[in-house]
């Protein structure tokens, strides 16, 4: 599946072992709990605190005491291999990814869909408007491994906007940025391959 690298060399020894340490840091940073860079308490950050702050990085200025607000409104959700998570078209969500891999498939049309992989520490989300649009697109998630997610799902996003809209404000920007990136990514990707 796989090409292997011979270990019989210096590079590729030295390659080998980077890479090791490097996929070892990693792993131990995404397990490893944050604690509060606040100076009143030193206490460890409630789940998933630390992955959104560490997600956000360089999308919000925001600090720690913003985003703790945000925490109770989070639902948990362990996806199998192969489910699939189906969004309507109509449906507002926020989507953190903690661990696993799970693949996007965006229906436009019955001839055009999208494709795109998320990977752990990664944020997707999509917030709806009141205006009724017949272009609007079907979205399914599907877990190519065992995933853990953190979910903020329509009614959520909903109540947020009732009842702490500077909040809701911030994560629509934040859904902004990434999209913009996300689907400038994709338009690069299709004049290249075509």
């Amino acid at each position: 599946k796989y090409a292997a690298l011979p270990i019989n060399t210096p590079r590729n020894t030295n390659f080998i072992k980077e890479a090791q340490q490097y996929i070892k840091k990693e792993s131990s940073i995404i397990h490893k709990p944050l604690r509060s860079t606040s100076t009143s308490t030193n206490v460890e950050l409630q789940e998933p605190l630390p992955l959104l702050l560490f997600s956000l990085q360089g999308l919000s200025n925001k600090d720690e005491s913003y985003w703790k607000k945000l925490v109770p409104f989070f639902e948990k959700r362990i996806i199998n291999a192969d489910e699939e998570l189906h969004i309507a078209p109509t449906e507002s969500f926020f989507v953190l990814m903690e661990s696993g891999v799970l693949t996007v498939t965006y229906y436009i049309n019955s001839s055009a869909n999208i494709y795109e992989t998320l990977l752990p520490r990664t944020i997707i989300g999509r917030f709806n408007d009141d205006v009724v649009r017949k272009d609007r697109y079907k979205s399914v998630l599907k877990a190519k491994a065992n995933t853990t997610i953190w979910v903020l799902n329509d009614t959520k996003l909903n109540n947020l906007k009732q009842n702490k809209i500077e909040l809701y404000n911030e994560l629509l920007l934040i859904v902004v940025k990434l999209n913009d990136e996300r689907f400038e990514n994709i338009t690069g990707y299709t004049l290249i391959s075509t």
